[in-house]
């Protein structure tokens, strides 16, 4: 069990009973190894109170608590199931893999922690915030596959051919003992490949990352109209290099660097400050609908394609996901859509 479980009960002001955490966590380590996105998504919206929850999903979710306890509530409990809820996040975050890659983009994005007046668990977010640094740094360290160790059968041979040369078959038994540890030496050299080409094309893949991001920074233009971002709108550019820097990404966690990234293409720009009034406002990203009550950019994108004026907009995502007014860096916009895509590609399965 996660030694701030109980702690995380307190932070929404519950004292959980004795022995009512050990069956909590039983349901917990039971739902942490789904792998289905949209889980992860509706598991997301339920934590954070977003729209968008299929009718049936937070009765399942409970279901799968009361089934192991019975004296578990199945109705105005909604604070603790926003906890079990971010619970279950977490250990799907801990498993350390690819899967929690995008569990952790998909939290962060949908939170903007940036200017989120609160969040439910801030624990969630700084476990989020770690994985997506440790991984970003972990999955481009790659190490070369070593040789691998074989079964020696010259000696086996060697011994054979003297001993046939002189008349003397050697026993059936001891013809099958060779030919298994050459099948097993077989088996070994082909997963050894296998290893290096993962390793080589993984090589490939963040040296081309690197080299991409190097040009287009340079550049200092959006990729597919060549305009200069110094001569876009603070909005304008906050959101065109995020797409921009997403789209080079091919390996998932982003390198560490990214935010630095996005600071450099955004130039002079990277400190101005802009509101999401500003960003609902900019009309090349009309259309971006998908996921729309996950993640507030593109929500605010959805509600000007749904006949809300930009301001509307705004003050409607404010609303939906907790966020403070007032106008914020333009560097920080950036991070946060370029989040939203990198999540959007996980729920989507591309890359």
């Amino acid at each position: 069990m996660n030694s701030m479980f109980g702690e995380w009960y307190r932070q929404v002001e519950i004292e959980p009973k004795p022995g009512e955490l050990d069956e909590r966590w039983k349901a917990v380590e039971s739902l942490k190894s789904k792998t289905d996105p949209e889980y992860v998504a509706n598991l997301v919206r339920l934590h954070f109170s977003l729209t968008g929850l299929p009718d049936d999903f937070t009765g399942d979710f409970r279901n799968v608590f009361f089934d192991i306890d019975s004296t578990f509530r199945m109705a105005g409990n909604d604070n603790e199931v926003r906890v079990l809820a971010g619970a279950v996040l977490v250990e799907m975050i801990q498993r350390t893999d690819a899967h929690a890659d995008g569990v952790a983009l998909v939290v962060l994005a949908a939170a903007f922690p940036e200017l989120r007046k609160k969040a439910p668990l801030e624990d969630l977010l700084k476990v989020a915030q770690k994985h997506i640094f440790d991984r970003g740094i972990a999955v481009r360290n790659v190490a070369a596959k070593g040789k691998v160790a074989l079964v020696d059968v010259e000696t086996t041979l060697n011994t054979w051919k003297t001993n046939i040369a002189a008349g003397a078959v050697p026993a059936w038994a001891d013809i099958e003992v060779l030919l298994r540890a050459l099948s097993d030496n077989i088996t070994k050299v082909n997963q050894n490949v296998d290893a290096r080409l993962i390793s080589s094309q993984l090589q490939h893949d963040v040296l081309l990352e690197e080299s991409n991001i190097i040009w287009w920074l340079f550049g200092g233009a959006v990729r597919n109209s060549q305009k200069q971002y110094a001569g876009l709108s603070a909005a304008e550019a906050a959101l065109t290099t995020a797409k921009d820097l997403s789209s080079l990404i091919h390996v998932i966690p982003p390198p560490i660097a990214s935010p630095v990234y996005l600071e450099r293409a955004l130039g002079d720009h990277v400190a101005t400050s802009i509101t999401l009034e500003d960003v609902a406002g900019v009309g090349e990203f009309k259309g971006m609908v998908p996921n729309a009550t996950l993640f507030p950019l593109r929500n605010c994108f959805a509600s000007v394609d749904g006949g809300k004026t930009a301001k509307a907009a705004a003050t409607a995502a404010t609303k939906a996901f907790q966020l403070r007014s007032g106008g914020i860096e333009a560097k920080v916009v950036s991070l946060q859509f370029f989040r939203e895509s990198l999540a959007e590609r996980f729920l989507h399965k591309k890359g």
